[in-house]
């Protein structure tokens, strides 16, 4: 019974896919309208649909299935939907009524280990500068194929890390680290840039003392500056020991 099933769906899936290359093309008109109102600029779309084309098998479908609560919704969505005026370039308008609606952006979703790894091998898309983001596109990201997946397990470890189900989420000692360095340390720029003067000492464009002499100095500086910070940033958070206490018994003898 479940075989004959799944043939029947798979042949239902197959037709309907078959049936979509002999209809002829989807076709809307969309249109945007901009208007400057005291100096800020408000935008307005309209799609309104011309040529339902291979939709059409869609549409069957889904009104077949949909419940008359869904049909409702619709309805009461398309209420609110107004045609555009035909309007020409650089036309006055009256502003008849404005309102002004508060809502609350919702935050980024939480790492997952798929997206944690992505987000590390395309870190250039968290990058504003336009030079930093051309180097980190060019080179691996952060860490390397090999490594990326054991700094991911050492901050578990290090209880910088915990996970909420399928989520990745930073610790109350995670959040106090990241909260006591400096700025720079808490980007990719830094990492950006040193990768630029590998790449540049490799093509004998800069020397290697050159590059070690700013870097060292750099790093006692940020040292410098963490170990101001940290006891601050850290103070009344509760993480778990690195190392764990063993206790020896001694063997009574006989």
């Amino acid at each position: 019974m479940k075989l004959d099933l799944i043939r029947f769906l798979v042949g239902r899936i197959t037709t309907a896919n078959s049936s979509l290359l002999f209809y002829p093309a989807y076709q809307y008109q969309e249109t945007t309208v901009e208007v400057t109102i005291n100096g800020g600029i408000f935008a307005a779309k309209y799609k309104q649909d011309k040529s339902q084309g291979w939709k059409a098998l869609f549409t069957q479908s889904k009104n077949s299935t949909a419940n008359e609560q869904d049909s409702n919704a619709k309805n009461t969505e398309n209420e609110h939907q107004t045609h555009l005026p035909d309007l020409s370039l650089g036309q006055a308008l009256h502003c008849v009524k404005g309102e002004l609606l508060e809502k609350q952006t919702q935050p980024p979703q939480h790492f997952t280990d798929a997206t944690l790894l992505g987000a590390m091998t395309g870190i250039s898309r968290f990058v504003k500068d336009a030079k930093i983001r051309q180097i980190l596109k060019e080179t691996d990201g952060l860490g390397t194929e090999a490594t990326r997946a054991g700094i991911i397990e050492l901050l578990f470890k290090r209880n910088f890390l915990q996970r909420q189900g399928k989520q990745i989420r930073a610790t109350e000692v995670g959040l106090g680290l990241i909260n006591s360095l400096p700025d720079s340390v808490t980007t990719p720029d830094m990492t950006a840039m040193w990768e630029s003067n590998l790449e540049s000492i490799s093509r004998k464009e800069l020397k290697y003392l050159a590059f070690m002499q700013p870097m060292t100095e750099s790093l006692q500086m940020l040292i410098s500056t963490a170990k101001q910070q940290l006891p601050t940033a850290l103070q009344g958070v509760k993480g778990k020991p690195f190392i764990k206490k063993k206790n020896y018994k001694s063997k009574k003898r006989t």
